[in-house]
């Protein structure tokens, strides 16, 4: 009879926990962005530096 099992308070948590999940994948997300920035960062340098040893 009774259908609604869904009440305010589990709504409630179930926003937050969206919220939640949303701002743990902003924080992966940028995770790996600095990751990826700091590889690609080295990359260049590690490819920089020998050139310029290659140079002089």
């Amino acid at each position: 009879m009774n259908k609604s099992n869904k009440s305010p308070s589990s709504l409630s948590s179930e926003k937050l926990t969206t919220r939640w999940l949303a701002k743990q994948s902003f924080i992966l997300r940028r995770v790996k962005l600095t990751f990826c920035v700091n590889a690609i960062l080295s990359t260049f340098v590690n490819l920089l530096i020998p050139s310029q040893d290659e140079l002089r």
